[in-house]
């Protein structure tokens, strides 16, 4: 609707119009390239179980290819998708994010997105996306108290090979995603 009125008013008075970003968080959220945990690497693994790979993530109707354990391939790249949230309440005002920081206050709600590693949690606070420390599920520090853990699925993709690529949500299949083994 604010769309509809905003290109009525330009058109009517050559106006200038801004639409707000979204405040809320529109799911599953899906984070392109995330690796999440410490030391993940994209790079050459071991199959450790027999592993059926798709032509697309979330869609599991068309199998692109099958490995035995024991055979290697290629880590490209990966997607976490968040399908619910966690939740983290902030217990006393504190300024978050690694990159781009945030002042919360007591009562304010983060949305754990996903764990990125060393304590780093992905999070979304009125409209944009964090990084910073969070603590787990059931744990708090003196600024946070973590709720909920939030629902994911990571999909892999690989190149087999005979240079076939293919995605899996099967990420215990694979030895050597930890670059600091």
């Amino acid at each position: 609707m604010r769309k509809a009125v905003c290109i009525f008013f330009i058109i009517l008075f050559g106006a200038v119009c801004v639409v707000p970003a979204a405040e809320n968080l529109i799911l599953p959220f899906e984070d392109k390239g995330a690796c999440p945990f410490e030391c993940c690497t994209y790079r050459e693994w071991t199959v450790n179980a027999d592993t059926v790979f798709y032509y697309n993530p979330r869609k599991e109707e068309r199998e692109a290819f099958a490995l035995k354990k024991g055979e290697t391939v290629k880590g490209l790249t990966g997607v976490v998708i968040t399908l619910k949230p966690g939740r983290a309440m902030v217990k006393k005002a504190v300024t978050l994010g690694l990159d781009d920081q945030i002042d919360v206050k007591a009562g304010d709600i983060l949305d754990t997105l996903h764990y990125e590693g060393e304590g780093v949690f992905k999070f979304w606070f009125r409209g944009k996306i964090y990084s910073d420390e969070i603590p787990f599920p059931g744990e708090e520090n003196d600024s946070i108290k973590t709720e909920s853990a939030p629902e994911t699925i990571w999909w892999v993709q690989v190149q087999n090979a005979k240079q076939q690529t293919g995605w899996s949500k099967e990420t215990d299949h694979f030895d050597h995603m930890d670059s600091c083994e």
